[in-house]
């Protein structure tokens, strides 16, 4: 993915769960789950910009599978699945 995606503002409202999204991917859904966790107790700018380094790298190594791919595109086009 490219600076401009990860830069979207909305990897942020997600991890900070602001906004829930239904994701496909079993990995992505662990992930996101631990990271909101440890977020809920210390969501300090650095902690919040690792999380979100750490999913997107794993989208980004996975992308070629179907459900990685699904979720990608549905957090980058919010008018989708996403649960405000």
């Amino acid at each position: 993915m490219s600076d401009v995606q990860m830069q979207n503002p909305i990897w942020n409202d997600i991890l900070l769960g602001k906004i829930q999204v239904d994701l496909k991917f079993l990995a992505g859904k662990i992930l996101l789950s631990r990271w909101q966790l440890a977020l809920r107790r210390d969501f300090s700018p650095i902690n919040l910009e690792r999380a979100k380094a750490d999913v997107i790298t794993l989208y980004e190594n996975n992308i070629h599978l179907a459900n990685a791919k699904k979720d990608v595109e549905s957090i980058l086009n919010p008018t989708h699945s996403l649960v405000r």
